[in-house]
């Protein structure tokens, strides 16, 4: 809804009232506590979901909305924000290697057991303790037949969840609905970026990076745009990362290279 009325409004009643000598401070008195009367009216006046059930929709704002795009996106950067806040970096691996490292109870084969990990959650920091599950400690098993895993298997998987996590949002930062999906334009964008990060590409001549830019962009959509949309999911697009490293954690390679979908090809040819 727009809010063009409401402001015309606001005018209107305070070029009715006679501020004859009033300072600066508190002609502004005046008009948040205006605004704050007119906004309660707009509110007011909002049609309330039906009891019982909540509001789970929030159409995108338009482009003649200008406060409401500009308040999404103020909330998309907090949002970012806070994720962003909430990821390990170098000092927290470091600690958590650590830890890991003292309290393994068979330094000589670097396993450890179910008693070693709790003590490990129980010593680290809050960021990463979500990461140290028994969940976490059962999806690590590898046959062992005392139930032991190796630490470099746990530090290994934290990494690879702090690096989705990271890619989740690098990726939705491209989005620009904020619904969850990359278009074509989009992926360009991203991939563009990524292109001085990419050490495989550094000989690659600057005047292909756009045909590389267009191949590898047609390539995802191709492969990751199952329902031909002309846009891809984000989840989706990290979950081909995820099986592509899952299968190198657990040491099933060869099953992988047997077993490997068209997304995970994908993910594989594009990493280099």
């Amino acid at each position: 809804m727009s809010v063009a009325p409401q402001l015309a409004l606001l005018r209107k009643r305070l070029e009715e009232i006679k501020v004859a000598g009033k300072s600066k401070e508190e002609l502004q008195a005046i008009e948040d506590s205006k605004f704050q009367q007119c906004l309660k009216e707009w509110t007011a006046k909002r049609q309330a979901p039906p009891k019982g059930i909540p509001r789970f929709f929030e159409r995108i704002p338009k482009e003649t909305e200008p406060l409401r795009m500009k308040l999404r996106d103020a909330a998309r950067t907090n949002l970012f924000k806070r994720k962003s806040l909430q990821l390990l970096d170098n000092d927290d691996l470091k600690e958590l290697y650590v830890l890991l490292d003292q309290n393994q109870s068979f330094p000589e084969e670097q396993l450890m057991t179910y008693a070693d990990f709790q003590k490990v959650q129980s010593l680290a920091r809050e960021k990463v303790k979500p990461y140290l599950t028994a969940h976490t400690f059962a999806k690590l098993q590898q046959g062992d037949p005392q139930g032991r895993i190796p630490i470099m298997s746990i530090f290994n998987y934290v990494m690879h969840k702090v690096w989705l996590d990271q890619t989740r949002v690098g990726l939705s930062l491209f989005d620009a609905t904020g619904q969850g999906y990359l278009t074509s334009t989009d992926l360009e964008n991203y991939i563009i970026e990524l292109l001085p990060n990419l050490p495989q590409l550094k000989g690659l001549e600057e005047s292909f990076h756009s045909f590389y830019v267009c191949t590898a962009v047609s390539k995802f959509l191709f492969f990751l745009d199952v329902a031909r949309a002309g846009r891809i999911r984000i989840l989706g697009k990290l979950m081909s990362y995820n099986k592509v490293h899952s299968t190198h954690l657990t040491g099933q390679k060869k099953l992988y290279l047997h077993q490997n979908s068209y997304g995970e090809s994908l993910t594989m040819w594009y990493l280099g």
